[in-house]
């Protein structure tokens, strides 16, 4: 009594669900309503719906291969410039946390494949980064000079990889510290760091036409003494 004809026609609709012989109905319908509900949820940020496509193929590949490095690199690009968060989309959160740890998986597969497979110069380099502690000395000038210049005249194609490899973060530590002992020492020899960051700044800046992530600093310090 009193109930309007949609809510009977409701009514009507959930009691076939519930009491039909078709017992996937309901389920079928759940189903159905979850998608919707996911759709209401799609923004306009192509790079969120991009990852979400790329990372669903990813999580089908049976091997990451190097034939696969498009479809992982497209998915680690959209992933670095998504705007919005996978639960914007419906995904809970494990579900998305699950996703974007497929995608990471995968780079690290393939950097590890590219890299076994990169030719003999680009190996020695890693070596040499390897050969180097963790902490900066004024002795390690001349081999961080010498890095550069290899990194250099490494291709495009080289300078990239090396920007995924656990060498080249190493790398940018020590340059980062190198650059904190040459502020260190300009109050008291400014004509030592000046000769010191002559040797080293071509290089760095060589870097960052390519990954553009170590030039910041030299060219801050060139700046301030005047290179």
């Amino acid at each position: 009594p009193g109930m309007s004809s949609e809510d009977l026609e409701y009514r009507a609709k959930l009691v076939e669900l519930i009491y039909s012989e078709e017992r996937n109905m309901m389920t079928r319908f759940d189903g159905e309503a979850d998608a919707a509900k996911k759709s209401e949820h799609v923004a306009p940020d192509t790079n969120t719906t991009d990852f979400i496509e790329y990372a669903e193929q990813i999580k089908k590949l049976e091997k990451v291969t190097l034939s696969d490095a498009k479809l992982i690199n497209n998915a680690v690009a959209s992933l670095n410039a998504m705007k919005q968060s996978l639960t914007d989309f419906g995904y809970t959160q494990e579900q998305a946390d699950a996703l974007i740890k497929a995608v990471r998986d995968a780079k690290s597969s393939l950097t590890e494949l590219q890299v076994a497979s990169a030719g003999r110069d680009f190996k020695n380099l890693l070596t040499k980064i390897n050969g180097l502690s963790d902490t900066f000395s004024a002795k390690d000038i001349a081999t961080l000079k010498s890095i550069s210049n290899e990194i250099t005249a490494l291709t495009a194609e080289e300078r990239m990889l090396l920007k995924d490899t656990a060498q080249y973060a190493k790398y940018l530590d020590l340059t980062e510290q190198y650059k904190e002992y040459c502020n260190a020492i300009l109050p008291e020899g400014e004509e030592a760091a000046k000769g010191a960051v002559s040797a080293f700044a071509y290089a760095a800046a060589a870097i960052a036409a390519t990954v553009s992530v170590a030039a910041g600093a030299a060219f801050a310090l060139r700046k301030r003494i005047g290179l």
